[in-house]
């Protein structure tokens, strides 16, 4: 797991950080507290925190650097067994306020880059009777296009299906339809390398990673984007309501 704030972070915060704690003590908190934060902000946003490199998203590393001043001088102060509560917790205090306000939508993080906000899935490889499931990057939705949104108020599942004969993108064809419809939407639609759009904002492309063959299914969930949901869990991309 990434750490999300470093000792000067902290530091900025309270100048007595480093003398409450330091060296792995220190390491120890700072960690502590990132868990914390992401633990917090994932019961409701879903994961958009990268898990290495330095340039964490603002909020995150303000949060944490606050969780590890109060994780500092809570252990010290009952340690010394001094008192169990005081001004410190306005550390905590500060730190809960930044998560409270991520849920509401009032401070940000780097949603626009998460395809669980846009509402749209990657495609899921399925089997169609006796036909197997095809193997995984041969087709894919936009789901992590920036940009790209689905645009229908109600969720809806994507079904792809291969009809045309020969191995190779350039020598087939495909059709689409909206699980469990009667009709097939579009029918005898040439398979490319490009994006091809479906509708309400979903869009797929193909790659010859295997043969294709008649038949070859793959599915797209899709639910409406929820940009920002100011109470509840919200939709995640890997909890998106499905239509069965």
């Amino acid at each position: 797991m990434a750490t999300y704030c470093g000792t000067q972070d902290c530091v900025n915060i309270s100048e007595k950080f480093s003398s409450l704690v330091s060296g792995t003590d220190a390491t120890s908190l700072m960690a502590d507290a990132s868990g914390w934060v992401e633990a917090s902000i994932a019961d409701f946003h879903g994961s958009v925190l990268t898990t290495d490199g330095t340039n964490y998203p603002y909020w995150a590393k303000h949060a944490a650097a606050l969780y590890s001043v109060y994780l500092a001088y809570d252990r010290r102060m009952r340690a010394t067994k001094e008192q169990a509560t005081g001004f410190w917790t306005t550390y905590a205090d500060d730190a809960k306020a930044i998560i409270d306000d991520i849920r509401k939508g009032q401070k940000f993080l780097t949603q626009d880059d998460a395809p669980w906000e846009r509402g749209i899935q990657p495609t899921r490889p399925m089997t169609n009777g006796s036909v197997a499931a095809p193997s995984d990057n041969m087709c894919h939705s936009n789901a992590g296009m920036e940009g790209e949104w689905y645009t229908a108020n109600i969720p809806s599942t994507i079904v792809i299906e291969i009809t045309g004969t020969g191995s190779r993108i350039s020598q087939q064809r495909f059709r689409w339809q909206f699980k469990y419809g009667s009709v097939w939407e579009q029918s005898n639609l040439e398979l490319s390398w490009s994006w091809l759009p479906l509708a309400n904002g979903v869009a797929v492309r193909f790659e010859d990673r295997a043969d294709f063959g008649s038949g070859q299914r793959w599915e797209i969930d899709c639910a409406p984007a929820r940009g920002r949901s100011p109470e509840g869990d919200g939709m995640r991309s890997w909890q998106m309501t499905k239509v069965f």
